[in-house]
């Protein structure tokens, strides 16, 4: 559900990785700097959606943005819902 919605809602603009990891995956936004991580969660929480960005795991931050997404404790229809509302998140990010 998950890969579907990311999808759905992200299409082109994100790669996910770590897909076979468990319960979380990186996707990175394609056309999003590093730098708009700290706006991106905030957009993100006002509308119900924690993500985290993985910049504090890189010595050198990486060229573009890149969430955690973790998966394991939700509903399949709040995943929806999440990706859905993240996508919007993104949009506003973008502006």
């Amino acid at each position: 559900m998950l890969l579907r919605a990311l999808a759905q809602h992200l299409g082109a603009d994100v790669t996910v990785a770590g897909t076979n990891a468990g319960l979380h995956v990186v996707a990175w936004l394609r056309g999003l700097p590093h730098r708009t991580g700290r706006a991106l969660v905030a957009h993100a929480a006002a509308l119900g959606v924690g993500v985290y960005p993985v910049t504090p795991y890189y010595e050198t931050p990486p060229a573009t943005l890149g969430l955690l997404l973790g998966y394991g404790a939700l509903p399949v229809r709040s995943i929806a819902t999440g990706i859905a509302r993240l996508a919007d998140a993104v949009r506003q990010t973008r502006r």
